[in-house]
């Protein structure tokens, strides 16, 4: 599951192009973060937003870390609603051309062992159930032949009725790639920052493998 869970509402959504930008900056995918910020000033154009009122948009944008903030962006600037009405085709084309230059960017033959920082939550975790939750993801890694170097168990907060805010913060080693790690850990568990650690990738050529995520 990503970050922030909204892609289904189409190419049109500007709350989706947002969630991507966001995905691939915990991510640290600095070649998606610039490529999906350009579409998103686009679109906010496209919408009609003046440029004092675009900058601001961007400013906050930048500096969101959790779902709160995300929403409280999205409902302070009304960007929500079926935009994809006004979706126009120069822009589907744009987009189209983006996510086909990411997908090329991580070769699915590449079965080189890679290691992984990832932190995500388990949801609906209680106090009495969390030991369990964590065996579970264990377990999960174990059969998709997922070393698991390290693994802290964090518990961040109490939500409410008893659930709370559990996260893991795990250091693996797979021969999977982003993509296909991704895809085991949803939607089971919230990936909140999935980090290459054993490679360096220069800013320009960050690892960047259009998830969002």
């Amino acid at each position: 599951m990503q970050l922030f869970n909204i892609l289904t509402e189409g190419d049109g959504s500007i709350r989706s192009m947002m969630a991507q930008f966001v995905n691939a900056q915990n991510k640290d995918a600095k070649r998606a973060q610039d490529k999906w910020l350009g579409m998103i000033q686009a679109r906010l154009m496209n919408l009609g937003f003046s440029f004092k009122r675009r900058r601001m948009i961007v400013s906050q944008l930048v500096t969101i870390s959790d779902q709160k903030q995300f929403d409280t962006l999205i409902a302070q600037y009304k960007l929500f609603g079926n935009y994809s009405k006004t979706f126009n085709p120069t822009e589907a084309t744009l987009i189209n051309a983006l996510r086909e230059a990411e997908e090329q960017d991580e070769d699915p033959s590449d079965t080189t062992e890679k290691k992984f920082k990832i932190v995500l939550q388990i949801p609906n975790t209680t106090a009495d159930d969390k030991d369990q939750k964590e065996r579970k993801f264990k377990y999960d890694m174990s059969i998709n032949n997922i070393e698991i170097e390290g693994l802290t168990p964090v518990n961040v907060s109490e939500l409410k009725d008893g659930v709370l805010d559990f996260q893991i913060v795990a250091y693996v080693k797979t021969s999977l790639t982003r993509t296909e790690l991704t895809a085991i850990l949803e939607p089971d568990y919230v990936v909140h920052k999935m980090q290459r650690l054993d490679q360096k990738p220069a800013d320009d050529e960050a690892e960047d493998d259009g998830d969002i995520k």
